[in-house]
């Protein structure tokens, strides 16, 4: 779903979202440990579902968005 070196938004309901960089990706059963960078610290969240994410900015981000080789 995302690369390292990805920019991606951490939206939650009545928060500001929060803009992060991808630094490590590791993937488990069910979910993946992502460990991102925001705001001067480094912090680690588990994609399962409870977070809703957006990809902001990638090395190939128009490609996985809209699915077309530009």
């Amino acid at each position: 779903k995302y690369k390292r070196g990805d920019v991606i938004a951490l939206l939650r309901k009545n928060v500001h979202p929060t803009i992060c960089l991808v630094i490590e990706l590791k993937k488990r059963m069910c979910y993946h440990e992502v460990k991102v960078f925001s705001h001067g610290k480094v912090f680690t969240i588990v994609d399962d579902g409870f977070y809703d994410t957006q990809l902001i900015a990638g090395v190939d981000f128009e490609k996985r968005t809209t699915g077309k080789i530009i």
